[in-house]
């Protein structure tokens, strides 16, 4: 009798020692999991993540099933207004987008809302920004996906998408929020205005509400962010000038995910839009070619058989919207902006192609020719687009007066790394018809049909641009541009 009983008794001391030992290690986990959650909290940067907080805090706590996702960047929290959707098509639609959304970032999110909802339709936004160049390149580019990645709840799906999307060298930052800050890990004061920060109403109830001399921003909930900010005069200039578009722009990473967002798509029999949203003119044409890009993606989504809408090309009878009023910067609408567009939006993808045709140019190069000649801002050019006979010009003669010296007149690149010089172009519509006269603060260039001008890259002040059709005496357009 008394073998039978020892022979339970191993047995279960051994299941004392598993629970013990299980015990201990979530014990263990659970302490990790405060001091993790402790750390974030003393020294994660609110201003870098607020958007992602407070959108996935109002993702998870909807009431209502999503029928229609909108996915992608700041184009389409600014752009979009789910609001109006809602009173448009009838649906529950929810802006899933964050600041510098890339594809990989769009498709783990799409798999995330996929999980908890029945989705109808996807419209997911083809910002060429994000898609080329540098920026293009996923592998190791995971600061935009950590916007995300921080507030999501814990699944699979965000394991994957972590591994996914950072390098192995990048995983502590990524696992681990706080680890970013470590360069100040002994800042007391950094910490004690972090901490005060959090502890405010706004920040504990989730409330985005900011107001300054350029307006107010507040969110108000479906993934909406609601502006009065406007484009002013003075701020008509861009400087990403790396993503001027070469030969088959998109990047293999970005044409990667786009496929694999659209067949995960068909697969689960949820409808999908491709659109880019409108930006102001003066970022498409400082691409140069923007028609590479649009042709790109028109051919994947001809290939999937969906459709592709391009609001860059739609034509002003109706969609009136280059226009500063309409503009928080010059890559986003504001609430005027949005309230215009989204309308206008939801009559063009409630529709069939052939319906649309009328709607849009049949490229950028022809919206340019048959649109009145205007001037939109100044661009920064990178070292091969201003390696042409004007822009090297422009450059010699900057470096010469800053520098005292001539410089070399067949090598921009040179003369920029030398003697720190910036060169920016004239953007219009119709180059071949205008000439510009350039006042800076050291000098005055008169009426000229070179669109480019150099200016010390460590100085700054206002640009006065003039700009008239060539031969004629009567001014077109004069703009005034900080730079």
């Amino acid at each position: 009798m008394s073998s039978f009983i020892s022979s339970f008794r191993a047995p279960a001391a051994r299941w004392k020692r598993v629970v013990r030992h299980g015990g201990f290690l979530l014990l263990w986990a659970a302490a990790f999991a405060l001091g993790v959650h402790f750390l974030n909290y003393l020294y994660v940067e609110s201003s870098d993540t607020e958007w992602g907080r407070i959108l996935w805090h109002h993702y998870y706590t909807r009431e209502r099933n999503i029928d229609c996702l909108y996915l992608g960047s700041s184009h389409v929290y600014c752009d979009i207004n789910p609001f109006m959707m809602d009173e448009l098509n009838g649906k529950n639609n929810f802006n899933l987008a964050s600041g510098s959304q890339q594809l990989n970032g769009s498709y783990y999110l799409l798999r995330e809302a996929d999980r908890q909802n029945a989705l109808e339709h996807v419209y997911l936004e083809m910002y060429y920004y994000l898609s080329t160049g540098t920026v293009g390149i996923y592998s190791g580019n995971v600061l935009n996906n950590q916007r995300n990645m921080d507030y999501m709840r814990p699944s699979l799906n965000k394991l994957q998408y972590m591994l996914a999307a950072s390098d192995p060298r990048q995983y502590a930052e990524t696992f681990f929020p706080f680890v970013r800050y470590r360069s100040k890990q002994f800042d007391y004061w950094y910490v004690r205005d972090m901490v005060r920060h959090k502890e405010t109403e706004d920040y504990r109830n989730y409330v985005m509400n900011l107001t300054d001399e350029n307006g107010t921003v507040c969110y108000p909930g479906k993934g909406y962010y609601d502006t009065t900010r406007r484009l002013t005069e003075r701020a008509l200039r861009w400087t990403s000038s790396c993503y001027r578009m070469e030969e088959e722009p998109l990047t293999e990473d970005a044409e990667k995910y786009l496929r694999k967002i659209i067949e995960y798509c068909r697969k689960k029999q949820i409808g999908i839009t491709l659109f880019s949203s409108p930006v102001y003119e003066l970022q498409i044409l400082s691409t140069e070619h923007y028609d590479r890009y649009a042709e790109q993606i028109e051919r994947i989504a001809s290939e999937y058989g969906i459709e592709y809408y391009d609001f860059n090309l739609c034509r002003e009878e109706y969609l009136p919207i280059q226009q500063t009023e309409n503009f928080m910067d010059t890559g986003h609408l504001n609430a005027t902006g949005a309230a215009l567009y989204t309308p206008v939006f939801w009559r063009i993808v409630s529709h069939t192609a052939q319906e649309n045709e009328a709607y849009f140019y049949p490229s950028y190069a022809e919206k340019l020719r048959e649109t009145p000649p205007q001037i939109y801002g100044i661009y920064l050019t990178d070292e091969k687009a201003a390696g042409s006979i004007a822009g090297a010009a422009a450059a010699a003669e900057c470096a010469a007066a800053v520098m005292g010296s001539a410089a070399d007149d067949g090598d921009v690149e040179e003369a920029g790394r030398d003697f720190g010089v910036a060169v920016y172009r004239v953007a219009s519509n119709r180059p071949q018809e205008l000439e510009y006269s350039i006042k800076l603060p050291s000098q005055y260039r008169d009426f000229s049909a070179d669109p480019y001008f150099a200016v010390p890259r460590d100085m700054h002040g206002t640009c006065t641009v003039t700009a008239r059709i060539r031969g004629q005496e009567s001014v077109l357009q004069t703009l005034k541009i900080e730079y």
